[in-house]
């Protein structure tokens, strides 16, 4: 499984100057004009300046790899910190473009965005579930989330200063199934 390597490293925006980017992880067997089925990894919350290169962790890394082992295409990508979800819209935008940028270049990158699962834990969840189950992006067949908060309601008065029930709404998963 080491030996499968990202086969694009890719910047899918830049925002203030910063690159974010996405790998993508090929099965060994891939041929030209192929196309497979796809798993975007999404990282969790943290300060900006320890999830600068998420994508790059070996937690990541092996998920991409161990897709591609699988038959799958492995996307990780990095997006912005939220600040302990004061900056939610951010993580949305992110993933909104990282989304786009994979539609635009799927059949270069060797991805079936038809047949798309996203997996995403942690803090990453509130934007990443509510904004996937508001949108609904066509070929989404199934959406992961392990260990992560599906609403902010339960820790609204941990969150400093606090956030406007507005963004408590936008970003439950509850919210976005009514």
């Amino acid at each position: 499984m080491a030996a499968i390597q990202p086969s694009h490293q890719l910047i899918y925006q830049e925002v203030a100057g910063t690159a974010y980017g996405c790998d993508v992880y090929l099965p060994p067997s891939h041929q030209p004009g192929q196309l497979h089925p796809t798993i975007l990894f999404v990282h969790g919350e943290g300060p900006a300046e320890i999830l600068f290169d998420a994508k790059d962790w070996g937690q990541y890394v092996s998920w991409g790899q161990l897709a591609a082992a699988s038959g799958f295409a492995g996307v990780t990508f990095t997006h912005r910190s939220s600040g302990w979800f004061q900056r939610l819209p951010d993580v949305e935008a992110d993933l909104n473009a990282c989304l786009a940028f994979l539609r635009d270049n799927a059949t270069t990158c060797g991805l079936n965005l038809d047949q798309l699962v996203v997996w995403v834990c942690s803090g990453g969840t509130p934007a990443v579930v509510s904004t996937l189950l508001r949108n609904r992006p066509a070929g989404l067949r199934a959406l992961i989330a392990c260990y992560g908060r599906l609403a902010l309601d339960p820790i609204a008065a941990q969150i400093d200063p606090p956030l406007p029930a507005t963004a408590l709404a936008r970003y439950s998963a509850n919210a976005a199934l009514d």
